[in-house]
C-alpha cells in the first residue's frame, strides 16, 4: 500500500487538498447532472494541455492507443530528465477525464507516490483489470491542484446556467 497521503501531510498542511482529494474522488465530477457536456471537457483538455511544459509540442504528452505505447522506454528517457510526462491509452473517456481519472485511481489503488526533489511531483501508475498498463502520469504535485482550479472555472460557467438536476436527492418520509 502506498503512503500518498501521509507523503502528502509531510509536505503540505494546506486545507485545500480536502477539496481537491474530494474532488478527486468523485464520482460525479464530470456529469452532466452539473451542466458538464462535451464542450467543456474540450475547453479542459485545451486548459489542461496549455500547462507549462504539458504538450505534444515539448513530447512529454502522449495519448495512444495501448497497443502503440512502450511505457518502460518513455518512462526511462524522461525520469532522468525530471521533466514532466504524461503517457495515456486512448479510451472512452477522452484526454481530460482520463487524465484525472487515472490520478484518481492511482492515488485509490496505492499505485501513486509523492516524490521531493526540488519540488515536490507525483508520480501515478495506473494498471487495468487485465494487469496491463493504462497510464503514466508524472507531474509536480501542484499541477493537480491547477488541474483542480481550471475545473472550478469551467464548473462555475456551468453554474450560472441551469442545472439539470441536484446531485443529492434526499426522500422524505410519508408519515403513516
Amino acid at each position: 500500500m502506498g503512503t500518498f497521503f501521509q507523503d502528502l501531510k509531510i509536505i503540505s498542511n494546506d486545507q485545500e487538498w480536502c477539496k481537491v482529494l474530494d474532488w478527486l474522488f468523485d464520482d460525479l465530477r464530470f456529469s452532466d447532472n452539473i451542466g458538464w457536456s462535451k464542450e467543456k471537457s474540450q475547453k479542459y483538455t485545451i486548459k489542461i494541455k496549455d500547462k507549462k511544459n504539458l504538450s505534444k509540442f515539448e513530447n512529454n504528452y502522449f495519448f495512444l492507443p495501448l497497443k502503440k505505447i512502450d511505457y518502460k522506454s518513455l518512462i526511462h528517457s524522461y525520469r532522468k530528465k525530471n521533466f514532466p510526462l504524461i503517457i495515456l491509452h486512448k479510451g472512452k473517456d477522452g484526454e481530460s477525464k482520463g487524465i484525472i481519472r487515472h490520478i484518481r485511481n492511482g492515488i485509490a489503488h496505492g499505485n501513486a507516490q509523492i516524490i521531493v526533489q526540488e519540488s515536490p511531483y507525483i508520480e501515478v501508475t495506473d494498471i487495468n483489470k487485465d494487469k496491463q498498463q493504462t497510464a503514466y502520469i508524472y507531474i509536480p504535485l501542484s499541477y493537480i491542484k491547477d488541474f483542480f482550479d481550471y475545473y472550478r472555472e469551467i464548473i462555475d460557467i456551468n453554474n450560472s446556467q441551469k442545472v439539470k438536476e441536484p446531485l443529492l436527492k434526499t426522500k422524505k418520509k410519508k408519515r403513516k
